[in-house]
């Protein structure tokens, strides 16, 4: 197994009525926060962006 660090960013997505938008993990089944990873030279925020706009393909 090789150690390496990942940059990853999370967001809070609500919807108009107040709802918190969150995905299940595929690992164990556990829901959590929208998560994404960084890639090189990319901002935080386009990383987020990006990582949401997967989840709605």
């Amino acid at each position: 197994m090789t150690d390496a660090i990942h940059a990853a960013a999370s967001r809070i997505v609500f919807n108009t009525r107040g709802g918190t938008l969150l995905q299940e993990r595929a690992d164990n089944g556990w829901w959590g926060l929208l998560l994404g990873y960084i890639d090189v030279g990319e901002w935080v925020e386009q990383g987020a962006i990006r990582g949401f706009g997967k989840r709605q393909e």
